[in-house]
């Protein structure tokens, strides 16, 4: 199924009728909503944050668990 996503505001995505929230980069994880947007895992893919000490910086932002890939 072919879709047209669209940008709704400067952050949300909009696919299929579903509302996506888009979050801007930060240089610090801790900085990132992930707790006030309901984010329960976080994919850490950047290649900046690739130890344990690193990633927690997603667990202070409110994420429950870091996949470090």
């Amino acid at each position: 199924v072919k879709s047209s996503p669209s940008v709704k505001t400067a952050d949300v995505l909009v696919v299929n009728g579903h509302h996506i929230k888009c979050v801007k980069a930060q240089r610090n994880p801790a900085d990132l909503p992930w707790g006030k947007l309901g984010v329960d895992y976080v994919i850490e893919s950047t290649g900046l944050f690739t130890d344990k000490l690193q990633a927690e910086g997603h667990i202070k932002g409110g994420a429950k668990k870091v996949v470090i890939s």
